[in-house]
């Protein structure tokens, strides 16, 4: 029981670690190195509300804008454009999209 439950954290560590860095990633080449803690970072972005349509040949992912933090929605467009310019496509051949709705 030992044996599994020390295996499973270190699976889980790796993972929260991966987390983290590509966090820390997107921010600084993303986010024109924006710093921030990780909290925030899931509370402001992560947490969004969303929906995704699926068309033949894409599929967009529309996150809802929190009017509440306008300067956070901002800075959330300039890594939505980036994640676009990389051109992510699916294994079946879609193309991701990533959008922000709501006012500007």
């Amino acid at each position: 029981m030992y044996v599994v439950d020390v295996e499973l954290d270190q699976i889980m560590t790796c993972f929260r670690m991966s987390f983290a860095n590509l966090c820390s990633f997107f921010l600084s080449h993303y986010l024109n190195d924006e710093k921030m803690e990780l909290q925030t970072l899931i509370q402001s972005f992560f947490m969004l509300s969303g929906s995704i349509t699926e068309t033949e040949n894409e599929r967009t992912i529309r996150l809802t804008r929190n009017e509440k933090e306008p300067e956070m929605m901002e800075k959330l467009v300039l890594g939505l454009n980036a994640l676009n310019s990389f051109g992510i496509n699916y294994i079946n051949g879609k193309r991701y999209s990533f959008q922000l709705s709501g006012n500007n």
